[in-house]
């Protein structure tokens, strides 16, 4: 969900100008969220641990899901 707008960081590389936050999140929707983001297009997750974050599923596993290394 980039939109095709990118930012261009002091090391060169390129990350889309538009993120998905998840610093707000009731406790358990995290990874619920973060999964529904991907299916929608985005690309830039900024993902923190807040004492509610913590206690959800972790963005970590979804992304380990729907991209298996």
């Amino acid at each position: 969900m980039s939109l095709g707008k990118k930012v261009t960081l002091n090391t060169g590389h390129q990350i889309p100008q538009l993120g998905f936050g998840t610093w707000q999140s009731a406790p358990g929707l995290v990874g619920e969220a973060v999964y529904e983001a991907l299916k929608a297009g985005y690309r830039h997750l900024v993902c923190t641990s807040t004492r509610t974050s913590v206690r959800s599923p972790r963005a970590s596993s979804v992304l380990i899901k729907m991209f298996p290394v």
